[in-house]
C-alpha cells in the first residue's frame, strides 16, 4: 500500500534508521487517520509533544485532542529527515509540513521537528516530539 505522507529526502538510510523513519511516517498517518490504537502503540508512556509556542503536552493530553478534533491533520509530508541512532536512541531532525486546523486554526504549517525514539524489546517508540 502506498504511503499518503511522502518522504523528501536525497539521503539513503541504513536498515535501522529506515525502521524509524517508517514508524515516524506511520505516526504521521495514524493522526491523520485519528486512529486511536495505532497512536498508542507508537507514543511512549513518558511522551512529550513541545508545540510551536513551548507549550509540553503529555501523552494522555495529546491523544486526546487529537481524537477531541482540537487537532485536526489533513495532509502531510517529512522533509528532509536526518537521523542519528545510538544503541537504543534514535534522534531525527524533519521539517515535518502539515494542512491541519488546530486549535480553531486553519492553515499550512512546517514543524521544525527534533524527535527522540527509544528501542525498546525490539520495538521504537516515540519519547518526544520538539518543535519549539
Amino acid at each position: 500500500m502506498k504511503s499518503s505522507v511522502p518522504i523528501v529526502t536525497s539521503q539513503n538510510f541504513n536498515q535501522e534508521e529506515r525502521a524509524v523513519l517508517i514508524e515516524f511516517r506511520n505516526h504521521i498517518e495514524a493522526l491523520i487517520r485519528k486512529d486511536r490504537a495505532s497512536i498508542e502503540q507508537f507514543l511512549a508512556p513518558s511522551f512529550q509533544l513541545i508545540h510551536m509556542d513551548g507549550k509540553v503536552q503529555g501523552r494522555n493530553d495529546f491523544i486526546n485532542e487529537v481524537m477531541g478534533g482540537v487537532l485536526n491533520y489533513y495532509q502531510s509530508r517529512l522533509v528532509n529527515p536526518q537521523i542519528e541512532i545510538n544503541n537504543n536512541i534514535a534522534k531525527m531532525r524533519v521539517d515535518v509540513e502539515f494542512a491541519a486546523m488546530v486549535y480553531g486554526m486553519k492553515g499550512n504549517w512546517t514543524l521544525y521537528s527534533k524527535n527522540i525514539f527509544q528501542k525498546i524489546n525490539n520495538k521504537w517508540f516515540f519519547i518526544k516530539w520538539n518543535n519549539s
